[in-house]
């Protein structure tokens, strides 16, 4: 996931409008809200919304101490390229979260996905978007000599997790702990809440740590003050909800004037 270029992800798409500003100025993620928000929306609703998203733009699921099962259901029915993990999540955790996606891999049979856990999937929405890298495994018939290829679908998201920033420390030792995560995102504490803070915290604690950590910067990132953050952690994205956001709803102008403030800083860099 390592790139010069610094990524842009718009977090808390809940509507058909959101979607058409995301078309229009394409940032390279968008997040679908699964926790306890008033972003939130549900498995059914993140396929519709899919269906009419870019299909050159990634989709992040943001979870807040979900189980397991629950979780894999829907990032799977939802076709989800980044996993965030936004709660208390641990190590051990996100190990057996590894294991459930390979078992997915395997034979997704072996999951529990009835309809008490996902609700009226329809299956004519489940289609094959980039999430999927394909394999090619060679296997020989016993019955002939002639080796024959079978095409496999591997569906592998990524896997963020964030660290809240309290007293202007960064967990680094927390850090070491999570094996098999692609990234970390930065993000202000708040006691009564687990992100969506619209709050910064001091962007100078991050000094040498940005290409370390493969930093996802979050919290009170707006048009205005974007590109300083940028140029103090060097982050490898940057994910904005309410920052793009007039009276609770995404602001169309405030979107294009993100988008571009990030991609201007990004040709100075190239």
């Amino acid at each position: 996931m390592q790139s010069k270029k610094v990524k842009i992800k718009i977090c808390g798409i809940t509507n058909e409008q959101d979607v058409k500003f995301v078309n229009k100025y394409k940032p390279d993620m968008i997040g679908f809200v699964f926790a306890s928000s008033k972003r939130r929306i549900t498995c059914e609703q993140a396929i519709y919304l899919s269906g009419l998203l870019d299909k050159r733009i990634l989709r992040a699921g943001v979870f807040v101490n979900e189980d397991l099962k629950r979780l894999l259901a829907t990032a799977r029915h939802c076709r989800l390229d980044i996993i965030q993990l936004h709660g208390d999540e641990t190590e051990s955790y996100i190990r057996k979260l590894q294991d459930l996606i390979s078992m997915c891999n395997t034979s997704c049979n072996s999951l529990n996905t009835s309809e008490n856990t996902i609700k009226n999937i329809n299956a004519n929405t489940d289609k094959d978007l980039n999430i999927y890298t394909t394999k090619t495994e060679t296997t020989t018939a016993t019955t002939t000599a002639t080796a024959t290829k079978t095409e496999i679908k591997v569906w592998r998201p990524y896997i963020w997790k964030s660290l809240r920033i309290k007293n202007n420390i960064i967990p680094v030792s927390n850090c070491n702990n999570y094996g098999g995560v692609d990234g970390f995102v930065l993000d202000s504490y708040r006691n009564e809440s687990y992100g969506g803070t619209g709050k910064s915290f001091n962007w100078n604690i991050t000094a040498g740590y940005g290409s370390l950590l493969n930093i996802i910067l979050a919290g009170g990132l707006t048009p205005e003050n974007v590109q300083e953050a940028i140029n103090i952690v060097k982050p490898f994205a940057v994910d904005v909800s309410s920052g793009v956001e007039t009276d609770g709803y995404k602001d169309e102008i405030k979107i294009k004037n993100f988008v571009n403030a990030v991609r201007a800083i990004n040709k100075t860099q190239t």
